[in-house]
C-alpha cells in the first residue's frame, strides 16, 4: 500500500490522501494543453522539464506539490504535474507523491487547462479547445457549447479559437508566427486559401489593420471555375491583397470587369455550330464550338482587360463569317453550271446514307455471344468454318502447303452449324435467306441441311460456284475439287426477294453454276487470311438476296468480304468476328470502303423532295441535327448491340 505523505489535499474532491504512485503506473493525459515533445514522447516542455529534473537532483523532490491523477482501471491518468512526471522518470526514481481525483472524461479534460492556469498560452488553449470538441475520439469529446460554460468563456470565442487551430493544422507555419486572432481572421477565407495567404501575412509581417484589408480585397476576388486558365485566382488574390495594403484597390475592380466581359463574350458564342470547309475543291460540314476555341485562345491574351476579350470573340465571329462567305460563293458559282442539279443529288445522297446508319456495325467476338434483335435480317451471307483441317496438303500458289487453315476449323473444335444456324434462324425476317458458302463436308458431314430444317429454314436453292482457278488435287484417287456449293435456305413467312434484273448476265437470266468469278488472287488476295471469298462473289449474292436498303449480317466475317460487298451496294449490315486480330484488319479494311452514290429509288425520290440545308446566322447557331443520331464512325462502333 502506498504511503500517504503529510501535505493534505489541494482539492476539494480527493477521496485519497496524498500518496506515492508508482511511477510506472502512471500516463500522460493526450488532451495536456502543451505542444508535443518528440524527445519524452507527451506534451510537455522541454527546456522545463531538464529545469526540473536539475532542481530535483540538487535540492530532492517537494513533496508540498504533488500530482494530480484520476484512475482509470489498474492504471492512472494525469491531470497535473506532467513535467515533474517525466523529470521524476528521467532521474529514475520510482514513485511519486500525487492525489487522486475522482473525475469524468469531460471534467479531467477541462481541468487539464484550469489546473495550469496561466502557464498555458493562448495558442495552446485553442488547441485544447479544438482538440476537446472535434478531435477526441474522432467525434469530439464534447460540444462547442458545453466547452465554453466548463472554461467560463463565451460560445463564439471557443468557435474562433477552434477555426484558428484548424488552420494551424492545415498550412505548415510554425504555430507561434501566427497570432490567434490572425488565424480566426484567416479562417474567413476559403480553406484553398489558408496556406498562401497565412505564408503572405507572415512573410510580410501584416498587423490586423493591414490583415482586415487584405482578406477584404481577398474575398472579392471572384474567378469562375471555366476561366482559371486564364485568370489564376491565386495569383489575382495574392496582387489584390499586395496591392490593396499598399494603397491600390484597384484590381478586385478590374478582375471583375474581365470576368464579366469574358463570360458576355462566352456565352453569346455558339457551341455547336456547323461551319463549311473545302477538301479538294469539294464543301463538306463539320461542326465547330466556338465557346471551346474561345476558352482555349484566352490565355494569349498575356494582360488582361475586358477589350481584349471582346476583341477575341469578334475576331472568332469573323473567322465563322468568312467561311460562310467562302462557302456561299462556291455555291453560287456551282449554280451556274449545269451540273448542280446532279451535285446536289449526290451530296444529299451521300449525307441521307450516313444518316441512315449504313455504316456496317461489327461485334468482335463468339456468335453465339452476338445480341441481335429477333427477325431483323433479310439475308444472311457467311462464309461459316467447313470442318476440313485434318492435318492433310493441299496446294496454294503452286506449292504444297497444309490443309489446316489459320483459324479454328477442325472437327470438334470450330463451332458447328447446330450451333450457329439456330441464331441465324432467329435473326432472319419471315422471307428472309441464309446464303451459306460451303464444301460437302459441312453441307452432308455436318447435316447443314438437316439443322437447317430442324430450325425452321426450308431449301431454298444450292449454286455451284465453279472456280477456273480451282488448285489442282495432290492424290489421283479422286476428282479436283474445283467448285464449292452455295447453300440457300428461305425461312418461310413471306415472300423472298430476288434481284433478277441486278445479276442477270448480258440481258440473260443468271444460271445456278457461277463459273466466271475465279477464287480470290492477285492484288485482291490479303494474305492474313485463308479463306477470303472474291469481292466480286460476294456483290453477287448481295444483289441476289439483299434488297436495296435492306439488312444483311454475316456471322463469320473473317476478312469481311460480304461487309465490304454490302458497304458498296448501299445495304445496311453487320458482321462478327471472333478472332482480335482478324477483326482488327477487317475493320480497317471496311472502313476504307466507301459509300456509293446509292441507287435506291425510294431514297432517291424522298430526296429530290428535301431541301438543302441552309446555314444558320451566327447569333443562332442551329442545334444538332438529331441529338441521338450517330456518326458512321460511332455506328461502326456499336459491337455489342445490333438492332433493326
Amino acid at each position: 500500500m502506498p504511503k500517504p505523505v503529510s501535505q493534505p489535499s489541494l482539492f476539494d474532491s480527493i477521496v485519497v490522501g496524498a500518496i506515492q504512485l508508482p511511477v510506472h503506473l502512471i500516463d500522460p493525459h493526450p488532451l495536456n494543453p502543451r505542444p508535443q515533445s518528440d524527445r519524452y514522447g507527451c506534451r510537455v516542455d522541454d527546456e522545463k522539464v531538464e529545469e526540473l529534473i536539475s532542481l530535483i537532483q540538487s535540492k530532492g523532490y517537494d513533496e508540498s506539490e504533488p500530482i494530480a491523477v484520476r484512475k482509470i482501471g489498474d492504471r492512472y491518468q494525469l491531470l497535473r504535474g506532467h513535467h515533474r512526471w517525466i523529470a521524476v522518470k528521467e532521474i529514475g526514481n520510482s514513485s511519486i507523491p500525487a492525489v487522486i481525483r475522482e473525475m469524468d472524461d469531460k471534467e479531467a479534460a477541462i481541468a487539464l487547462l484550469t489546473m495550469q492556469g496561466k502557464e498555458v498560452d493562448s495558442w495552446s488553449r485553442a488547441i485544447h479547445a479544438y482538440d476537446c470538441c472535434k478531435a477526441y475520439g474522432g467525434d469530439g469529446l464534447m460540444t462547442v457549447s458545453e466547452y465554453a460554460e466548463m472554461v467560463g468563456k463565451q460560445q463564439p470565442a471557443i468557435t474562433k479559437a477552434i477555426q484558428a487551430s484548424e488552420i494551424v493544422k492545415c498550412i505548415p507555419v510554425g504555430i507561434h508566427s501566427l497570432s490567434v486572432r490572425a488565424a480566426t481572421d484567416i479562417a474567413a477565407l476559403p480553406e484553398s486559401d489558408w496556406r498562401w495567404f497565412a505564408e503572405l501575412c507572415i512573410g510580410q509581417e501584416w498587423g490586423e489593420k493591414e490583415r482586415s484589408a487584405a482578406i477584404k480585397a481577398v474575398k472579392a476576388i471572384d474567378i469562375p471555375e471555366f476561366l482559371t486558365h486564364w485568370l489564376s485566382p491565386k495569383y489575382w488574390k495574392n496582387e489584390a491583397a499586395i496591392n490593396t495594403v499598399g494603397g491600390q484597390n484597384r484590381i478586385p475592380t478590374d478582375v471583375a470587369n474581365w470576368v464579366k466581359a469574358a463570360t458576355e463574350c462566352f456565352e453569346k458564342l455558339p457551341s455547336d455550330r456547323p461551319i463549311w470547309k473545302f477538301k479538294d475543291d469539294r464543301p463538306y460540314q463539320e461542326p465547330i464550338n466556338l465557346q471551346e476555341r474561345f476558352l482555349a485562345a484566352l490565355p494569349s491574351i498575356k494582360n488582361p482587360s475586358a477589350t481584349k476579350a471582346q476583341a477575341l470573340q469578334a475576331s472568332l465571329l469573323k473567322e465563322v463569317k468568312e467561311l460562310d462567305r467562302l462557302y456561299a460563293e462556291w455555291e453560287n458559282k456551282q449554280k451556274s453550271q449545269q451540273q448542280q442539279q446532279q451535285l446536289e443529288e449526290e451530296r444529299l445522297l451521300a449525307q441521307r446514307a450516313i444518316e441512315a446508319e449504313y455504316s456496317p456495325i461489327g461485334f468482335n467476338g463468339n456468335v453465339t455471344d452476338w445480341e441481335f434483335e429477333p427477325e431483323s435480317f433479310d439475308a444472311i451471307i457467311t462464309d461459316p468454318p467447313y470442318l476440313l483441317s485434318n492435318d492433310g496438303h493441299t496446294v496454294r500458289s503452286g506449292k504444297q502447303v497444309s490443309v489446316n487453315k489459320n483459324f479454328e476449323d477442325k472437327v470438334g473444335v470450330a463451332i458447328d452449324p447446330s450451333v450457329w444456324v439456330p441464331i441465324a434462324a432467329k435473326a432472319l425476317k419471315p422471307g428472309g435467306c441464309l446464303v451459306v458458302t460451303c464444301t460437302e463436308a459441312l453441307l452432308y458431314r455436318a447435316d447443314l441441311h438437316g439443322v437447317c430444317e430442324e430450325s425452321g429454314l426450308e431449301l431454298r436453292q444450292t449454286l455451284i460456284w465453279d472456280k477456273p482457278n480451282a488448285p489442282p488435287l495432290l492424290s489421283a484417287d479422286r476428282c479436283a475439287q474445283n467448285f464449292e456449293f452455295i447453300y440457300v435456305a428461305l425461312k418461310p413467312g413471306a415472300k423472298p426477294y430476288f434481284g433478277y434484273e441486278d445479276v442477270m448476265r448480258e440481258g440473260k437470266q443468271a444460271k445456278a453454276v457461277i463459273s466466271h468469278i475465279p477464287q480470290c488472287g492477285g492484288k485482291e488476295r490479303l494474305g492474313w487470311h485463308d479463306t477470303q471469298k472474291p469481292l466480286e462473289l460476294g456483290e453477287l449474292l448481295t444483289l441476289m438476296y439483299v434488297p436495296p436498303g435492306g439488312r444483311v449480317a454475316d456471322l463469320f466475317a473473317g476478312t469481311a468480304t460480304f461487309t465490304v460487298a454490302a458497304k458498296r451496294l448501299g445495304r445496311k449490315s453487320a458482321w462478327v468476328e471472333q478472332d482480335p486480330e482478324f477483326f482488327a484488319k477487317a475493320d480497317s479494311r471496311i472502313e476504307a470502303e466507301s459509300f456509293p452514290v446509292l441507287e435506291i429509288p425510294a431514297i432517291r425520290a424522298s430526296l429530290r423532295q428535301t431541301n438543302a440545308p441552309s446555314l444558320p446566322d451566327i447569333a443562332e447557331p442551329a442545334p444538332p441535327d438529331g441529338a441521338e443520331r450517330q456518326t458512321s464512325t460511332q455506328a461502326r462502333k456499336r459491337r455489342k448491340k445490333v438492332t433493326a
